[in-house]
Formats: structure tokens, sequence, C-alpha cells
């Protein structure tokens, strides 16, 4: 009857051991045993043991998970999450009532609700008497006389805890603290008391009342009578499994098997050992396999550690470590050859990717199948994305008391994969978005669409509106892809177990805060949906007894296999550090005997250990990149094995070779087509305006792109509204307000100045309409930010307004004139013309003198050292401002046959302090008078060299070596940088 397991070096898998086991003991006659084990994942593998064992049909015995088993001894329900939840938050409220306080928030306390919960899980596992523990002690003579049944050293630790709350030296927090540790004994009882009044108890509750009565253990096991209660593979046993256990070995009713091995068993400073201990020798647990075997250290072995940089390079050594062991694969048996535990479970989607779903076998390909029991998480997938869409939406609307939202969900939502939006219906809403500069989308707009657009944007105004909208939601995108039939497995199971969850909020909701609709509350109530779907997670379809198996730690429990690759094996994540938060301090769990860190580190130990037991090749990966969340250290254990163990150790290290791509130059050189653009400025087809001037100086390949290449920003809907949006503002407040001043009359006075600025609000709203929306008459709601553009388009046109009032009187000549000129220049001596265009913001004539005036709101400045700076590509003393107004005065001077016309700088953010005249070098020389009669005349010099560059074939487009020149460049990522 004994079945041989070569794969494992001679070794059998626990499990064969364990079959082999039972068949001795009940042959084929199993039917009447009930086999129990921590989870459901050793389940399909014991039966294969025993069909293979027994070698004919047989009935199988029933399987259960532990909480499963226990469960079925009481008839109580056990009350979901939410349900526990509200009745422990209804509760507490009362004993908060009898105190004579308000209420309590749900919101404020969801937080230690969840901590109270866990408290009382665990005072129940453990069988604490809850009055005992929570009462007040601050006479230590109280601890001798009343708790003589805790040990000298338990004792201490209860002074040690209490002494911090005594001599009347409580701040605030331990006040509070004291007033909540009070409540607690009542709490329990009452909380327990108003579950069981409609049914319903916790997993905690069921496992003491197991432990403490006899007579419903016996009634619930009465099916097994003719059989065994069989408890495969336990290691960490709460105190009321141990009871119960024992209970049932001491009748005769149970046997157990358990996992362990001699190394570290016999050594009490192992602590992977510390709970088989408790269990074998104090607690008297038989192990029914008899002696301990001494596997870890019967045969010689080497470990692979890999250190890798980064999370994820961990998941990538494995297409190099794995493809010498894909012919494991070939056996139809092949369910123990290789395991992939991830110590951290967020890699498995990296893993996932990385594994092939073919391997190389000769001449042909064979497929890899994978097996994922460990569950994937629901917030890995599209279908969380949306759940996270319409939160944040709801979010907006509630929260911000709004009816709005922003046109970043909005389109989120269109491109969304399970939406559906027909490309149709997205470009036409995107398009009339963009169109409006809706940066803000009214929700009343969207709910007046059809289908899941409307449902989606919809208000909630009530907690149980909240869940049923988005399970409709979900019903929706199902139905859909159901008729599509583009439905995957896991999605369907993801949409069914994240509607189930939503109907269990709901009902919970309905029954215990079915009014909740102020701001606040469904705040709370859209906290509670997204940690109702953040925890969903679904098992990945596969073959369980095929293929390569990846797993968790505590799904590897039970099982063995031949090559063994542990991922994430850094200190702080083997053993966890990490302790779920209690309101019981540590020195109190100790003296109880409630779990403690030491017992976490004990437990991630056996689970390490107990996967060397069996193993021919054990790999070990960590992330070797230190961060925030990562000590870039292996975990201890391994430095254990290094220093007791006598394995040998091969250390590998996978480097991520990052190489630089060298700056490769752009150029780009003047070909026929080219050519061909820039000509149809020399026969006048095109008219060369001061801004292109400038970009050609600033950098000659932003040019090309710009007015050759013809390649344009794409448009964008604008929430911050850049700057040269507020200065085409300024610029039309300005030239409206000296429009109609000039309709009546262009002589300005400062008095008509003064009547006339009572418009500039006004001015600035028609302003924003006609620049944003291309339409002056336009009335729409602005937003804060817009309110705010307002105002500073406002305070620029007064502050413009306070230097015209200094220096009125002056007559306005034009607003916005648009002239044109011919220039001549040479191109390798050959003569050339080319059109030239400017429109001038405003020419006026003050004290005989013509001037141009440029408004500007950037950060433009009227200083410049000399004009080859400012005409240096290279360089970082160029000046815009100064080459566009010298521009502008010059195409005006010749259209329009005048001298002397003096060019002005209107810089909202200088002319209060430096005026509006351009000033040179340190000596601030003003520039007027015959110096810039003199400067006009070495301008036309620059002008003509950079005008033959330009349209000189030989010459490339070449970007400026100055990078600050298109740092701010929408055409950065195409100058080589």
């Amino acid at each position: 009857m004994e079945m041989k397991n070569k794969g494992l070096n001679g070794m059998k898998p626990f499990l064969q051991e364990v079959a082999e086991d039972l068949v001795s003991r009940f042959g084929s006659d199993l039917q009447h045993a009930a086999i129990v084990f921590n989870n459901k994942r050793p389940v399909a593998y014991l039966q294969n043991h025993l069909a293979k064992v027994i070698g004919k049909p047989f009935w199988s015995p029933a399987f259960f998970t532990i909480q499963e088993f226990f469960a079925a001894s009481s008839d109580l329900k056990i009350a979901d999450a939410f349900t526990q939840f509200f009745t422990l938050y209804r509760e507490y409220n009362k004993l908060v009532f009898k105190d004579a306080e308000g209420p309590i928030e749900p919101a404020k306390f969801y937080p230690i609700a969840r901590i109270i919960l866990s408290d009382f899980a665990q005072i129940d596992n453990d069988l604490v008497d809850a009055d005992r523990l929570f009462r007040q002690l601050e006479d230590f003579a109280e601890i001798d006389y009343q708790f003589d049944y805790l040990s000298e050293e338990q004792q201490e630790f209860l002074k040690g805890f209490w002494s911090s709350y005594s001599e009347g030296k409580q701040k605030k927090q331990q006040e509070q603290f004291i007033k909540m540790w009070k409540r607690m004994p009542e709490l329990y009882k009452a909380y327990h008391l108003a579950l069981k009044k409609v049914g319903l108890t916790t997993m905690g509750h069921v496992y003491r009342q197991l432990a403490e009565n006899n007579s419903s253990a016996a009634q619930f096991t009465a099916p097994f009578k003719d059989g065994k209660l069989v408890f495969v593979g336990f290691n960490a046993l709460t105190r009321a499994e141990a009871v119960a256990f024992k209970r049932w070995q001491d009748a005769e009713k149970a046997i157990f098997y358990f996992d362990v091995d001699r190394y570290y068993l016999d050594d009490p400073l192992q602590e992977a050992g510390l709970f088989l201990r408790q269990n074998l020798q104090k607690t008297g647990l038989i192990n029914a396999l008899g002696t301990v075997p001494d596997l870890i250290k019967s045969r010689p072995k080497t470990i692979n550690v890999y250190k890798t940089q980064g999370q994820v390079a961990q998941a990538k050594i494995l297409s190099t470590a794995l493809e010498s062991k894909y012919d494991l694969l070939k056996d139809t048996d092949n369910a123990g050859k290789i395991a992939l535990i991830l110590a951290d479970e967020s890699l498995l989607l990296p893993v996932l990717q990385t594994i092939p779903t073919h391997y190389r076998d000769g001449d042909q390909f064979r497929p890899i199948h994978v097996n994922v029991t460990m569950g994937y998480p629901l917030v890995a997938s599209s279908i969380f994305g949306l759940a996270d869409l319409w939160l944040s939406v709801q979010a907006q609307v509630i929260q911000g008391e709004k009816d709005t939202v922003y046109h970043h969900e909005v389109e989120a939502f269109l491109s969304h994969p399970l939406t559906g939006v027909s490309e149709q219906l997205r470009t036409k809403v995107q398009q009339s978005l963009l169109a409006e500069q809706l940066a803000e989308v009214p929700l009343s707009r969207l709910q007046r669409q059809k289908g899941l657009l409307g449902l989606f944007f919809s208000k909630v105004t009530s907690s149980i509106e909240a869940t049923g909208t988005l399970q409709a939601i979900f019903k929706h995108v199902l139905e859909q892809q159901l008729a599509d039939k583009t439905l995957r497995q896991t999605e369907a199971d993801l949409f069914i177990n994240t509607i189930k969850e939503l109907n269990r909020l709901h009902d919970a909701l309905a029954g215990h805060l079915p009014k909740q609709n102020s701001a606040k509350e469904l705040a709370f109530v859209l906290s509670l949906i997204q940690k109702a779907v953040q925890g969903i997670a679904v098992p990945l379809s596969g073959e369980p007894l095929q293929g390569i198996q990846v797993m968790g730690l505590l799904e590897s429990r039970n099982l063995d296999f031949e090559r063994v690759y542990i991922l994430g094996v850094n200190e702080g994540l083997l053993p966890q550090t990490n302790v779920n938060p209690s309101f019981i301090p540590d020195s109190i769990r100790r003296a109880y005997g409630l779990p403690v860190l030491e017992n976490q580190d004990a437990i991630s130990a056996y689970m390490f250990y107990r996967l060397l037991q069996r193993s021919n090749e054990v790999s070990l990966v960590y992330n070797a990149q230190a961060d925030d969340t990562n000590t870039g250290e292996p975990t201890r254990f391994l430095r254990q094995l290094e220093y007791e163990s006598g394995y040998t150790f091969n250390y590998l290290e996978h480097k991520q070779h990052i190489t630089t791509e060298k700056k490769q130059p752009v150029l780009i050189p003047k070909d026929e087509k080219v050519m061909a653009v820039l000509n149809n400025y020399l026969t006048g087809k095109s008219a060369l305006s001061a801004s292109a001037l400038t970009a050609y100086v600033n950098c000659p390949l932003q040019f090309f792109y710009k007015y050759v290449a013809k390649i344009d920003e794409p448009k964008e809907i604008s929430e911050n509204l850049e700057a040269n949006y507020i200065g085409s503002m300024l610029h039309y407040v300005l030239e409206t307000f000296y429009g109609e001043l000039k309709a009546t009359d262009p002589e300005m006075t400062k008095d008509r100045i003064v009547e006339h600025r009572k418009t500039i609000p006004a001015l600035a709203i028609r302003a924003f309409s006609q620049v944003m929306f291309e339409n002056e008459q336009l009335q729409i709601m602005h937003n804060g930010m817009q309110k705010v553009v307002l105002a500073i388009v406002e305070e620029y046109a007064n502050l413009i307004l306070d230097h015209d009032e200094k220096e009125a009187p002056f007559e306005i000549l034009a607003l916005e004139q648009r002239d044109h000129i011919t220039f001549k220049f040479e191109v390798n001596g050959i003569e050339k013309q080319v059109s030239l265009h400017g429109i001038i913001d405003r020419i006026d004539l003050k004290n005989g003198i013509t001037r141009i005036v440029d408004y500007k709101t950037g950060s433009d400045v009227l200083r410049y050292s000399n004009l080859a700076d400012v005409f240096d590509t290279n360089g970082n003393k160029q000046n815009k401002a100064l080459i566009q107004t010298l521009f502008y005065t010059y195409v005006f001077e010749k259209a329009n046959g005048k001298q002397f016309v003096e060019p002005n700088l209107y810089s909202t953010r200088n002319m209060r302090k430096e005026g509006t005249f351009f000033m040179e070098g340190k000596e601030k020389t003003k520039l007027n008078g015959e110096k810039l009669e003199s400067i006009k005349a070495e301008f036309l010099t620059f002008l003509s060299a950079r005008l033959a560059e330009l349209f000189d074939e030989n010459i490339p487009f070449v970007p400026t070596q100055n990078e600050s020149n298109f740092m701010y460049s929408p055409y950065l990522t195409l100058c080589g940088v």
C-alpha cells in the first residue's frame, strides 16, 4: 500500500505520509471521518494522495477548514463585518448616553470599532475573561489578591502597565482611554447579547462557546461518531482550539498530524518550533505520525540567494531562473514540482506578467500552466478603477456641495474600458467640453444622457441610494459585457463578489443608518463602500495539481515542492513587523497570554523552515534597494541558516544595466519642401511677424516646428488658465476701454480715464468670455480660479490706467493696428525681400512724439546689455520684448512714413518701479532720443543677418545650446532633450 515519491529525493510529501497513515488506520472506509485543515488549498492534494494509495474508487471523507468546522457547532449565523460594526456602534452609544455624553459619530467610531472588534475576537479565541481583563487596577495590592491565578511574571506585567496611570498624573488622552476601558466589560456583554437576539454571533464567540460548552461539541460532532476528527498540519493554536482539541483527543474522537522537524522542535531557541512545542509538550496533543523526523539536516542542500535592485526586479529573475526547470512540468503528475512563494503578495501581478505562456521543448512549444489561489485583488482590476472613479465623483459633489464635476473625471469615464461609450459619443462630449472650456462640468448636462453616463453622474442623496446606485452601475456593465460576449471568468467573479458585498452593506445600512443624508454622513458611507470593495479578491482559474503553483506563505502550509522560489524575503516582510492595532497594551497582552509580536515571528519562522524540509532546491529572492518601505536587508532567517544549517549558499546578484542614451543632435536640413514654405515669406504669401522673429532668435528648431512644420499644441481645457490667456484678456480690456473713449474723442484726459474706469469689471468679464469661448456676450458662472483670474486682469488694467492718468493728456492714434511692409536683405550676395507684419497694441501721441505701446504681463524686463547679446540664440541675455517693440517701431515707421517713433513697454510687473523705457547696460541708459535712433539702425543690421541665416538653404535648423530657452516649450521632446 505504500507509495513512493522519488521527486523529493526519496522523501515523501507530508500529505502523502498522512494519506498512507489514514489508509493504514481506516482502510478505504474513510467516509465517516472529518478532515480539517487551516485552509482549503491542501484538500485537492490529500484527495489525490488518498486516491493513489487506495488505488480504487472510495467514499471520500468530509473536508473542512477549521472555521467551517467550528461554525457548524453553533445554531447562530456568523455576522458580517458591517453588521458587527453597526451593532457595536449602537451599543457603545448606549453606554455613552448613560454617562450623560453625546453620541459619537459613526465616521469617528469606525476606526475605533475595528480595533475593539479585533480585541474582542482575540479575547474570545483565547478564552480570556473580559471582566477581569478590563478591570481597572489602581492598588497594586489588589493585583496579588484578585489575580492570584496569574503567574508572578504576569502580575508584574499588570503592575507595570497600571503604574503609568497612578498618582493622578493622567493626561487627557489617558483619561479618555481609561473611560473607554471602563466601558469595555459592559460593551462586550451588550454587543454579544445584541447579536444573539437577532440570531447572529461572531467567529470568536463560536470558538469560546465550543471550548467552554462540551454538550454543544458532542452534538455537532455526532455525524462523525463512527469515524475520527482528523486535524492536519496545524501549528499556532488559539486557547479555544487547544481546549477543544485536547478534549476530543481525550475522548478518542480526534487524531492530529503535525508537520514538524527536529531541527526546530528540539531546540528551544528556535522560534519556528514555539507553537509545536506547546501543542505536543504543554497541551499534550499526540502526533499520529509518531517519531519526529530530522529532514532539514538529513542531507546537504544548496540555497540560491538572489539579490535584486527594486521590488519588481524580484519577479524578473524568474524568466532566467525557471528557464531550465520547465522540463519538470512534462510529467502528468507535476503538482509538487515548482512553487513560487510570495512573502510579499504585492508581487503577484509582476510574477504573472513574467512567466511565459509556453516554453520550447526541442522543435515544439509546450504550454506552461500556472495555478494561483492566493486571490486576484479587485484593486488591480479595471472594475475597481470604475468604482474608485464613481466614489471620486460623489466625493466632489457631496463634500464640495456643488452640482459640477471636474472634467478629468468625465474624460476618465469616457475612456474607461468598461463603460462601453461609443467613439462617436466620446468625441462629441470631449469636443463640447473643449469648445466651452468647461473645467467643471454641470451634472445636469451629463444626467440628460441616457444609459450608464446619466446613471454614473447622478448625485446620491442618501446612504441607501449610494450603495444602490453603485450596484446598478455594476449590473449595467455586467449585462453589457455579457451581451457583447467580452466577459472573462475572473472579471465575472469579481463583479459578482463586488455586487454581493455591496448588497451586504446596503442591507446593513438599511437596518442601522437608513437616513444618512448630510454631507458628512454620506462621506462616511462612501468611505465604507471603498473599504468594502478594497478587500475583495477571487481565485484565478487554474489546476491545483498541474503546473507552476503560485501562492502566499499561508497557502503553502502542508504542501511540499521539489523546487521552491520564495520572493520578498526581506527583513520586515519575513517575518512581518507590523502588528494589528489594539487597545490592549503589550504588558496586559503578555499577562493574559494574548498574541504578541513574537507570536507572529514564530509563525513566519515555521512557515519558512517548513518549506525547506522536503525540497530539493530552494531559491530566496530579496530586494536590496532600500527605501521608505524596505530595509534593503534579507530576512534574518537567512542569516540564521547561514550560521547554523551547514547548507551551501550561492549568492547571485541580479543587476539591471541602465544606460542613458546620448543626446542626439537634432538637425533639420532645408530641403525642397522646407524651402517651399520659407519662400512664401519671400513672395508675400506669408508675412513674418514679431513673434515668429523672436521664436527664431530664441531657438531656430522651435521656429521650424511651429512656423514651417506647423505643429500646433493640442487644445486642452485650461483649469488654471495659462499666463497667455491673462495677457489676451488684458489686451481685450484695454483695446475696448480706449476704443470706447476714442469713438467720441481721441484725446485722453485724466478725468475721462477716471470716469470710464468703472467699466473695467464688466470689460474683464467680457474679455474672459471672448478669450476662452470666442463669444464676448456669453454669460457663465465663474468658479473660484476663474474669479481669481478676473481679479488679476482688473488689477493689471488698473495698474496701466494709473500710469496713463499720470501721462495724460495724450492722443490715441490707433489700437491693434496692423501694418505690412517689405524688407530687403541679402542671402549669400543675392538680394531678397521678405514681407514683415506687425499688430501694434496701441499708438498714441504725447508732446509731439509718436509712441508705440506694447502691453506685457509676463516676466519681460526693460534692461538689456547690448543688441549682440539680445540676438544671441545660444546666450542667456536675450530680450524678446525689446526685439518685438523695435520690430513694431520699424514696421510702423516704414508703413506710415513716420520718424522718431518711440517704443514703450508697459510691463505690469515692472512699470511701477522702472517706468516704460528700455534701458541699456549697467548705466541704465534710457532708450530714447539719439540713443534710440542709433539702436534702430543697429537693429536693422542684426535683423538682416538673422534673416539671411533663416533663408539660407545651406544652414539647417538647429536647437539653441541654451536649454533654458526650451525648458517649458511644447516642443521639448522634439528638441533632443
